[in-house]
């Protein structure tokens, strides 16, 4: 990724224009009656495959890939829309923990200790491919349990959060590290819980998740200003002394006698 100047007004259009595609796709998704799912969701599809078209012919997606946030929250319809007519029992023991395990994988992926890191790093690819890796684990352990509908205000909430926390995490730290734009799967996989977990557990989890993001950025602020370079003392200019009253006298009365 090349150096953005985040204190550019214009460094900030890709986020806003993200969000207000999204709250686009919303209203069309809340227009959808009941047994019109299948038909509307097609139609959605195709709309936001052109943006994403349109987007990457344009190249609005130098910063980061915004087309990428409204493809998960898609995704995360059409999925939950499967568990809607799944005839499976509702969450049982085992989907509370795959739940609960998700969840903590992703916080951690969100920290990101350092030794997790530096092991990660030694393995090769691991630290890339474990998200996307558990975040299939886990959907597809649930695909079979049965969700119940939710109501338009908890669709909106979970999107506009997973859609905040994947640009502060874009902003925070994919730039401050300069980590492609292509990857979106670097957001997608660590905050996509909000867009599948309980909701007795979604806001628990975004707060968390908020909370990771904010200590990425006092992490890499330190490490900034670790990495500045120590200027010198200013040296103390030494203050001339008084003159000598006697010897100006003298050279005053050696001035007369010449």
């Amino acid at each position: 990724m090349q150096a953005v100047d985040l204190s550019l007004a214009v460094s900030y259009v890709p986020a806003a224009l993200c969000f207000l595609r999204l709250l686009v796709y919303l209203v069309g998704v809340t227009c959808l009656r009941p047994g019109e799912e299948i038909g509307g969701l097609l139609i959605l599809a195709n709309a936001l495959y052109l943006d994403r078209l349109s987007f990457s012919f344009l190249k609005f997606n130098t910063i980061f890939d915004s087309s990428a946030v409204l493809l998960s929250v898609f995704i995360s319809h059409v999925y939950l829309f499967i568990r809607n007519a799944s005839t499976d029992g509702s969450m049982s023991f085992i989907g509370i923990i795959v739940n609960l395990w998700w969840a903590l994988c992703c916080l951690v992926l969100i920290l990101e200790p350092s030794r997790m890191r530096q092991w990660a790093e030694e393995r090769g690819r691991i630290f890339e491919l474990a998200p996307p890796a558990i975040m299939a684990i886990s959907l597809i352990s649930l695909s079979g349990v049965h969700a119940e509908r939710e109501d338009t205000l908890s669709r909106f909430a979970r999107s506009i959060s997973f859609a905040l926390l994947s640009v502060a995490w874009v902003y925070v730290v994919a730039i401050k590290k300069k980590l492609p734009p292509d990857q979106s799967n670097h957001f997608i996989s660590r905050f996509s819980p909000v867009l599948y977990l309980p909701s007795y557990v979604c806001g628990i989890f975004a707060f968390l998740a908020a909370g990771g993001v904010g200590y990425q950025y006092y992490a890499l602020y330190a490490a900034e200003q670790e990495a500045l370079p120590v200027t010198a003392p200013v040296q103390a200019v030494q203050e001339e002394g008084e003159p000598d009253m006697e010897e100006m006298f003298r050279m005053a009365r050696q001035s007369k006698q010449n």
